[in-house]
């Protein structure tokens, strides 16, 4: 039976233990390099962070962004001080985020031949090292917040749900959680509609209220959630006072939503392209090109079914380029794990391995 095969459970304990300790100390040694790199400008960094807790961060929108600083804070009720429980943090968002492409890459290949297992450690060992190569290649001063690990984590875990094609109640209960985190947690909801119209559509047949009426719901309370957090916490926005090269307060209603970046983005593009620097600034067009690319390859290798992954990614990077600072590389994060998993979109579907969206 094999529940009594002990040397079996044995190797999977130890296989899990190697997974687990390779992915703390790659984390570990990020963080080394994160301290090395930011150096003095940390402080300011967790400065930002107490002020989301305490009602005055930097802007309104940061203000729903409560997950992780709160975390940092219950560890600090243990008697360790603010910097460690920010490390703690850190290394715990990048030991789970890369776990969970770990584990993700593994799942896609399937457990069938031991070609297919092979195949799949070997981009499983790929995705978690890519992670940490791409994360590092995408550091630039000054900022790198809390809530930016813990967005990494969780969009991790999305794409563990989607290669194990988790039920819908669990993308709904991420979305329940991550939205606490960050806004961009609204887009797990739109990816649940977008899977249950286009599997409908394919499949022929009506879509499946279940996604259709959780992604919908799951995003106007998560909506709801974010504005309801910033209105009763924020006391004041305290960026326009930070930042002298900004103007001294909000022009518009929009701006307490939304800062569009679109013209400073495409401006920047345009210099960096025409006049590249020895920091290789044109790589961050280059990375988002190579995302939009590896998404129009992952749609013209897995076929319609596609679309929906496609859609969500797609939608990440239009938000980057009109609401993010892309020289805030930091801003480009959440893309890392769809990178990382190239190896998985990019396989040709065959009979013996039909790829992570055959039906």
């Amino acid at each position: 039976m094999r529940g009594l095969d002990l040397r079996a459970d044995r190797e999977e304990y130890l296989d899990a233990l190697l997974v687990t300790g390779t992915a703390f100390i790659l984390a570990v040694a990020q963080w080394r390099h994160i301290v090395h790199f930011f150096d003095q400008y940390l402080l300011q960094n967790l400065q930002a962070e107490v002020g989301v807790l305490q009602g005055y961060p930097h802007w309104r929108f940061f203000q729903s962004r409560v997950l992780a600083p709160f975390l940092e804070h219950l560890i600090e009720l243990t008697g360790v001080n603010l910097t460690s429980a920010h490390a703690v943090v850190a290394v715990f968002g990048l030991t789970g985020a890369g776990l969970a492409l770990f584990y993700a890459a593994q799942a896609a290949a399937g457990q069938g031949a031991a070609s297919q297992r092979v195949d799949g450690r070997q981009k499983a060992w790929t995705a978690l090292l890519a992670m940490h190569v791409l994360f590092m290649a995408l550091m630039s001063k000054p900022w790198l917040y809390i809530w930016d690990f813990v967005l990494l984590l969780t969009t991790a875990v999305f794409y563990l749900l989607v290669l194990t094609r988790a039920p819908w109640w669990a993308f709904l209960a991420l979305l329940g959680v991550a939205c606490f985190n960050h806004e961009s947690a609204v887009f797990i909801g739109g990816y649940m509609m977008a899977k249950a119209v286009i599997d409908a559509w394919v499949e022929k047949r009506r879509p499946d209220w279940r996604w259709l009426a959780s992604g919908l719901l799951g995003s106007v309370a998560a909506f709801a959630i974010i504005e309801f957090l910033r209105k009763m916490l924020l006391k004041e926005e305290v960026g326009y006072k930070i930042f002298r090269d900004i103007q001294k307060s909000s022009s518009t209603t929009f701006d307490a939503y939304f800062h569009i970046q679109v013209g400073e983005n495409f401006g920047q593009f345009y210099d960096w392209i025409t006049d590249p620097s020895l920091s290789l600034d044109l790589l961050i067009p280059v990375y988002l090109a190579t995302v939009l690319g590896l998404t129009a390859v992952m749609v013209k290798r897995h076929g319609v079914r596609a679309l929906s992954l496609a859609a969500f990614v797609l939608v990440q990077v239009l938000a980057v380029l009109a609401l993010g600072l892309t020289n805030e590389t930091r801003t480009l994060l959440h893309l890392i794990p769809f990178v990382a998993l190239a190896g998985i979109w990019l396989k040709k579907p065959t009979a013996a391995a039909p790829g992570p969206f055959a039906p």
